[in-house]
């Protein structure tokens, strides 16, 4: 007798790097993980790496920044920066010369997505900051994480 396909199934969403570009630190990125994670679940031998593991820095949630205005955006930060709550992250400029409308950082965290696209309209979403109690935290992971990746294979 076959079971109805009721079941949920867990998985874990990838995503990294930016749209129609290959990006050869989110694919190193991605690789590492899928292994740590295949070996943690008993699919690989253990001891593929002879790497540490690098801690991992949790998001308890995280916020979209969306445009206060239209015009042309200027972002000041790149993706893995570290901010805090209030920083001006980026600018919202006028093309006809009306006045320039920053953009705040709402939470303190770290970036982790942002629109490259240079014209905006009021609402849409422009930087993704994951919320992190302790933003101090970042820059040594970044650092950590960037050699780690950079030296492998």
């Amino acid at each position: 007798m076959r079971r109805p396909f009721r079941e949920t199934v867990p998985y874990l969403l990838y995503e990294g790097g930016e749209a129609s570009r290959f990006d050869e630190t989110a694919i190193r990125a991605g690789v590492r993980g899928i292994l740590a994670v295949m070996e943690s679940l008993a699919m690989l031998r253990p001891g593929r790496s002879a790497r540490k593991p690098l801690e991992p820095l949790v998001a308890e949630a995280s916020r979209w920044v969306r445009a206060p205005a239209s015009g042309l955006l200027h972002m000041s930060v790149p993706l893995g920066s570290r901010v805090t709550a209030n920083t001006r992250i980026g600018a919202i400029v006028d093309p006809f010369g009306g006045p320039e409308t920053a953009i705040r950082s709402p939470v303190s965290g770290m970036v982790i997505g942002r629109l490259n696209l240079p014209l905006v309209h009021q609402g849409d979403a422009v930087i993704h900051v994951a919320e992190i109690e302790s933003p101090g935290d970042i820059d040594p992971l970044i650092q950590k994480f960037n050699e780690d990746i950079s030296t492998s294979t």
